[in-house]
């Protein structure tokens, strides 16, 4: 009886444990639609700014998050082009500066890049 009610025991932390990520992923998904929904509308002009953004990242670049805030946009990104000069394909566009940069290499071909872009006018 003892070892059937410890397997009962095992078996229930198990569950309580498995629930409880349940519960903390939903929860996170609660912060940030909400956070969503806080945003204000921006501006109409967005989507054409960030699909100039698009073409000018080099074409060996992947996006792998885009995130948009009030003022910001954060990129993240893998690029396995060496010496890549990101200052160089924003200062194409006039929307757009470069506010914060951390490159990270692994290996030796895979660069991870953060990016954060502020509208141009702001300072």
């Amino acid at each position: 009886e003892y070892t059937s009610l410890k397997e009962q025991t095992e078996s229930l932390k198990s569950k309580t444990k498995k629930l409880q990520r349940e519960i903390d992923r939903r929860d996170r998904e609660v912060k940030e639609m909400r956070r969503v929904l806080g945003l204000s509308g921006g501006e109409g002009e967005l989507l054409q700014k960030l699909a100039r953004l698009s073409d000018n990242l080099p074409g060996t670049v992947l996006v792998n998050n885009l995130r948009w805030n009030e003022g910001t946009v954060d990129l993240n990104m893998m690029t396995d082009q060496e010496n890549l000069d990101f200052a160089a394909a924003v200062k194409k566009m006039p929307y757009w500066r470069i506010s914060r940069i951390f490159q990270r290499r692994f290996g030796e071909t895979l660069n991870h890049i953060s990016l954060q872009l502020v509208p141009a006018e702001e300072e």
